[in-house]
């Protein structure tokens, strides 16, 4: 009964795991779009707020960090933080913010 019991335990958190990675990539690629950027390289950050440059733009536990390089309209390449959803809601909502580097 235990075996069962941390079997479905281990099985909820991979999943979570999964939901987790491709929802925060599906936010980045919404933003993206529309921005009307191609992202050329995307490095998610698993450092929180204790390395975020001010706290007002540090994510929550419940937000994704990415590092992205992205080229514009124009042919441009631009460098970014962007964090993906919401402070309280986290990646349930499709929300990203970016900071231009």
């Amino acid at each position: 009964m235990i075996l069962i019991f941390l079997l479905l335990v281990a099985a909820a958190l991979i999943w979570g795991f999964y939901w987790e990675e491709r929802r925060s990539h599906q936010i980045l690629r919404d933003w993206a779009a529309r921005e009307g950027m191609k992202i050329l390289s995307a490095d998610r950050s698993h450092a929180r707020a204790a390395t975020a440059i001010a706290s007002m733009a540090a994510p929550s536990s419940s937000q994704v960090l990415f590092h992205v390089t992205v080229q514009d309209s124009q042919g441009l390449t631009r460098r970014a933080r962007v964090i993906c959803g919401s402070r309280w809601l986290g990646i349930v909502r499709n929300v990203a913010v970016a900071t231009w580097e």
